[in-house]
């Protein structure tokens, strides 16, 4: 038995013991990716007007990336679906994970040069 159906039976019976069904569980843990994944969706248009000002791009330059980011999820969710339909569910979540964190590592490269270069600005 792998780790995982081990600490899936071990929360069940936990939970059980307090007269909580595990699908309630799920749900609740449905409930904070969404919370979380919508949070994490909308921060870009608050921050949009003081990310505007502070690096003096336009907030058309800012939003285009965020329409442009929607419509390849629009585009690319008929192709994910079918890959999760032949390979499964479980490989494709994990390989999308293995993506996620390889196209994570050139941002924060970024982030940490345009940090210097913002720093040698305020510095001159």
């Amino acid at each position: 038995m792998s780790l995982v159906t081990i600490a899936r039976y071990r929360l069940s019976d936990a939970l059980e013991k307090r007269g909580i069904h595990f699908g309630w569980f799920m749900v609740g843990l449905a409930f904070l990716n969404a919370l979380f994944a919508t949070s994490a969706v909308g921060v870009p248009s608050v921050l949009i007007v003081p990310m505007s000002e502070d690096l003096g791009w336009s907030i058309g330059e800012l939003a285009a990336p965020t329409g442009m980011r929607m419509a390849l999820f629009g585009l690319s969710a008929p192709f994910a679906g079918g890959l999760m339909l032949r390979y499964g569910p479980r490989r494709m979540v994990g390989l999308s994970g293995i993506f996620l964190v390889i196209g994570l590592g050139p941002v924060d490269n970024h982030l940490e040069a345009m940090s210097a270069a913002t720093r040698f600005q305020h510095a001159a």
